[in-house]
């Protein structure tokens, strides 16, 4: 574990001394409810409402997202429904 950074100062009103820490490369913390379940072409294909085709095509297009994970698709369907509300909204 990488040690803290500390700096110690002095305020000239009141003649305090205050320490500011601050923590060295540390990771941001991350809760167990961060963790994200991802689904399959097929899975994410039948949410929509498509064609494993049609979800391609709109991965190819930029519509929507995905990561490949040992040459498969994954979605996080939270995102992709996001992504498409978005662009109905027109942002």
């Amino acid at each position: 574990m990488t040690p803290k950074k500390t700096a110690e100062r002095s305020d000239e009103k009141t003649g305090t001394k205050t320490t500011d820490e601050k923590p060295a490369d540390k990771a941001p913390k991350q809760d167990a409810s961060a963790s994200v379940a991802l689904i399959d072409l097929e899975q994410m294909a039948k949410q929509l409402k498509l064609t494993p085709a049609q979800v391609r095509k709109m991965l190819r297009s930029g519509q929507i997202r995905g990561v490949k994970v040992d040459g498969e698709w994954q979605f996080n369907p939270k995102l992709v429904q996001q992504m498409l509300g978005r662009r109905a909204k027109g942002k």
